[in-house]
């Protein structure tokens, strides 16, 4: 994954957005895992062994919730008790599975957790949070917020998730990670969908973080849905998203 991201970033960023074929926890363990390769790749803070163990924990990060990820229900109250576990089931279902680098587990334990201390299993804050699952954190509820679920039937469009995450969610992630986000990916990634002009459908190839005068195919101001995408002349948009996000 990390090879793939280096040699052909547009490419992956691409098959994310536009792809989802198979189980949903499948899909989002590799949209995030993509995403978070990309992110630590980026980041000069973050080393080459470091990037391989984040990657691990970012297509791990939900194991231990898998049943109820693939859930198409709405939450009961029983499985959202789960969600506030799931960090610590995943990191003791992957310790049992024999992995012992403590970078990984911290990783996977704290991405749910959130700098103004709202976050769970712990409710740490600030510098108690890693900087390595500060960035799982950000690349996570990206990837969930543009996807719909049964329990938030509507998805954001790329560029509305990031102008989201950017304005409101920076007292719970990382600023800085966000930003490194928008830069990495593009205010519309490739694979976004997007009308131009002249009213044509398109689909973005390159990055840009430029902010570009196109029209999204959306129903409202900043939301999307699979219909919508149908209706435009798009048969396949992104459906699916991260159940704990």
């Amino acid at each position: 994954m990390l090879q793939a991201c280096q040699t052909d970033p547009e490419a992956v960023i691409a098959a994310i957005h536009l792809f989802h074929e198979g189980e949903y926890t499948i899909r989002h363990h590799l949209s995030v895992g993509v995403v978070t390769a990309l992110l630590a790749q980026a980041d000069e803070r973050i080393s080459e062994e470091e990037a391989l163990l984040l990657v691990c924990a970012a297509i791990t990060h939900d194991i231990g919730i898998i049943h109820v990820a693939n859930n198409e229900a709405k939450l009961s109250d029983q499985h959202k008790a789960l969600i506030q576990r799931h960090p610590v089931m995943s990191s003791t279902a992957l310790r049992q599975a024999g992995v012992t680098e403590p970078l990984w587990l911290q990783t996977v334990e704290q991405h749910h957790e959130r700098l103004d201390g709202s976050g769970y299993p712990q409710g740490l804050s600030g510098s108690a949070i890693g900087l390595h699952s500060r960035l799982l954190a950000v690349a996570d509820v990206y990837c969930a917020m543009t996807r719909p679920r049964p329990y938030r039937p509507r998805a954001y469009f790329a560029m509305a998730a990031m102008r989201d995450l950017y304005v409101g969610q920076s007292q719970q992630l990382d600023h800085a990670l966000i930003q490194l986000l928008i830069k990495t990916l593009g205010l519309t990634p490739p694979g976004s969908l997007v009308k131009l002009k002249n009213g044509e459908t398109a689909v973005v190839k390159k990055c840009s973080t430029q902010w570009h005068t196109v029209k999204l195919c959306a129903n409202d101001r900043n939301r999307h849905t699979d219909h919508a995408a149908r209706t435009a002349g798009h048969p396949r948009q992104a459906s699916g998203d991260c159940r704990p996000g």
